[in-house]
């Protein structure tokens, strides 16, 4: 059943299977719920309320409810033509495992507003067979693309996947990689591959997104894509 929500947002939508809702009704979101998830992710580790509530109004937000209260969350950053960017997907743990948090993905990918949008991408360490079922798939030219992150950006990128988080474990090296236009001196005491200095720094705890509806995939993180039109790139 899917449909116009009733109140809220005049033009929100929402989608009921069994006890289930996923909603785009921007009244319905609990930021509480969405920033206590948010803050202890591995993407964005300690992020403010403030930025949660900017990013979700800058976006196009969905949450995924059982009864009343909310158990899951993504948004999409899109121009509803051309491109749309998968982000801040998670799934509250104890309400994983039976189906919701793809059928939450089914009902994004089809929302008339987004179901037409040409190219998607998302990046992911871990949920690769996930999104892979639901037709993402690893960008045919990742020489095309390139990244910029700036200094007030606090998730720095795992240098391997030793690094990244498991789907058995809740900790994460909080290591940033080393430039490769600029291999760290031997000589240098501050080399971040010191193995000295990076024992004395502990290993915060995060939250996992979708940790049992996915399947390790690949060698390492990657961003993945969805075409609607295969041959408009």
């Amino acid at each position: 059943m899917n449909g116009a929500a009733e109140g809220g947002s005049a033009a929100a939508r929402e989608w009921t299977r069994g006890e289930h809702t996923v909603s785009d009704d921007r009244a319905r979101l609990d930021f509480g719920v969405i920033h206590g998830f948010l803050a202890a992710s591995y993407w964005s580790p300690g992020i403010s309320m403030e930025d949660v509530r900017k990013s979700a109004e800058h976006s196009h937000p969905f949450g995924l409810y059982r009864g009343a209260r909310q158990v899951g969350f993504a948004r999409v950053l899109t121009d509803y033509v051309k491109f749309a960017y998968l982000c801040d997907v998670f799934v509250l743990e104890g309400e994983r495992g039976n189906g919701a948090g793809r059928w939450m993905m089914e009902c994004i990918l089809a929302h008339p507003d987004l179901a037409p949008v040409r190219k998607w991408m998302l990046a992911t360490w871990d949920a690769h067979g996930f999104y892979q079922r639901l037709g993402f798939a690893p960008p045919a030219r990742p020489e095309m693309y390139l990244e910029r992150y700036t200094a007030a950006d606090p998730s720095a990128v795992p240098a391997s996947l030793d690094a990244a988080p498991s789907a058995d474990s809740a900790q994460a090296s909080p290591a940033s990689p080393a430039s490769p236009a600029s291999p760290a001196s031997p000589a240098s005491p501050a080399s971040p591959a010191s193995p000295e200095a990076s024992s004395e720094v502990e290993k915060p705890r995060i939250a996992r997104p979708l940790m049992d509806e996915v399947e390790m995939g690949g060698e390492a993180p990657c961003q993945l894509h969805r075409f609607f039109d295969p041959d408009d790139e």
